[in-house]
């Protein structure tokens, strides 16, 4: 039976933690019995399931209002919204259309902002069109008060623009490091980076890019340690009310999601992770891989698979191949996980016949890693090797063997295969092995090597457990 109060419900599992931290600061009600709402939405968002029943002997009016006012105070500290508002504003302005009611509210902006309000930059440029629409129109005391606002803050102007340019410069290089690409480096940028997103003085946009480039960097060198001070900060930001939007706070609960993996901590990885796709945005396919990748790292497959399956509409539409190709992978993962290995054969195959160039040109490895698992799992060595072979995929392993994040997990599904089809002794693949782990066992991916050895256990144990010995 549908609960009187479902639709509430609903709306109120959507809110995230840090939102509902936000909300209690500001709440001020003289009603007790709207504030026992309040705490029970924020009691509840804080879970992944198990929500406890809101309390239907209350007037359902005091739903209604509550809903209202949290939807009110949340779109009044949206930045996104903020922005998408003032590039409305500038385009009305542009083409002599602004209304009175949009104009006294800019007005109040301009008397009110400074420098450090998050689209700083993006209302100074508006305020540099709109000066122009009331001279030429005798407006004196507006104009007065924009150009007040624009001569104030514009060293402010200018350094932000050059701040945000360099961001662009850092940015050239964490990049290249990260995609793995020639030999740049990008740990000089670490601590400018840093003085940035800790700068109270600058806008919170060029604060905010800082921080997603640091964690770059800490990928590109696994140097977490740098992050945890800046996520501290940035929560205590979101708490009272700044640099604050849904799409920033998914975003900063998927970076949380991956620092905790990284740190082996998948219990509070996958917590992060259920917070991440709790709402859509343009982000969510990429959030949901992640959140997968971390429920079939705890083997947790046929949440993951439940999970892949809702966002199987968005992967199909997307044009992000990286995403989408990523997407694909790890159904085929957790099928094999879950011992489906007929149809997470299928559903690689399909795919790739679908996408054979894109995938190579992104995320092959892992593509091909699951792929051929379910070929090993069913004892197909012989079309594991055919497979490798079309594609020349020892070929390109080896040219990707300088990546930082490299695993020997091809070679060493390849090796599975040759002993598989026949083609190889219980001896040479026991070297092989033996070699495999002790290089594996110097990357900074050394962990990953643990799926491995399990596939080689349940698919040779006896070669296995003798490599075991000579360890």
């Amino acid at each position: 039976m549908r609960s009187k109060l479902q639709k509430f419900a609903e709306f109120a599992n959507l809110l995230l933690p840090l939102e509902a931290d936000y909300l209690l600061s500001v709440q001020r009600f003289e009603d007790v019995e709207r504030a026992v709402i309040l705490q029970a939405v924020s009691d509840n968002c804080r879970k992944v399931r198990d929500w406890a029943p809101y309390d239907e002997n209350l007037d359902k009016r005091k739903y209604s209002n509550l809903k209202n006012w949290i939807e009110e105070r949340l779109n009044a500290i949206d930045v996104d919204r903020q922005y998408a508002w003032l590039g409305s504003l500038e385009a009305s302005i542009m083409t002599d259309a602004i209304r009175p009611d949009e104009e006294k509210e800019l007005l109040r902006l301009f008397r009110q902002s400074a420098a450090t309000m998050f689209n700083f930059l993006k209302l100074y440029d508006v305020g540099r069109v709109y000066r122009h629409f009331l001279l030429v129109r005798m407006r004196y005391e507006e104009h007065r008060i924009l150009s007040a606002f624009l001569e104030k803050n514009a060293e402010a102007y200018t350094y932000a623009r050059e701040v945000n340019d360099k961001l662009h410069e850092a940015t050239a290089d964490i990049v290249a490091q990260y995609s793995g690409g020639g030999k740049a480096e990008s740990m000089h940028w670490e601590q400018w980076l840093s003085a940035v997103f800790f700068n109270e003085g600058l806008d919170g946009y060029n604060r905010i890019l800082a921080l997603v480039r640091l964690i770059f960097i800490a990928y590109n060198y696994r140097r977490f340690d740098l992050l945890p001070d800046k996520f501290d900060r940035l929560e205590q930001l979101f708490r009272a009310g700044q640099m604050y939007s849904k799409r920033i706070l998914l975003n900063f609960y998927s970076q949380k999601l991956l620092a905790c993996a990284r740190a082996h901590d998948f219990d509070q990885a996958a917590y992060f992770g259920y917070l991440s796709v709790r709402a859509q945005n343009s982000d969510h396919l990429y959030y949901v891989n992640n959140f997968a990748a971390v429920l079939l790292r705890k083997q947790q497959a046929a949440e993951a698979l439940r999970v892949l399956r809702e966002a199987l509409p968005e992967a199909r539409a997307s044009q992000n191949f990286h995403n989408k190709i990523g997407h694909a992978a790890y159904i085929t993962m957790a099928l094999n996980q879950l011992g489906q290995y007929r149809q997470a054969e299928t559903h690689a195959k399909t795919f790739f016949d679908a996408y054979k160039k894109e995938v190579f040109e992104h995320r092959w490895q892992l593509f091909f890693n699951t792929w051929l698992e379910a070929l090993l799992r069913q004892e197909q060595g012989v079309k594991v090797l055919k497979v490798a072979q079309t594609n020349q995929l020892a070929k390109r392993d080896a040219a990707y063997r300088e990546s930082p994040n490299y695993t020997p997990a091809l070679p060493w599904i390849l090796a599975l295969a040759t002993w598989q089809a026949g083609k190889s002794t219980d001896g040479k693949l026991a070297e092989e092995l033996m070699n495999f782990m002790e290089s594996g066992a110097q990357t900074p991916e050394k962990n990953n090597m643990t799926d491995l050895v399990e596939l080689a256990a349940a698919l040779a144990p006896e070669v296995m457990g003798a490599v075991r010995k000579r360890l």
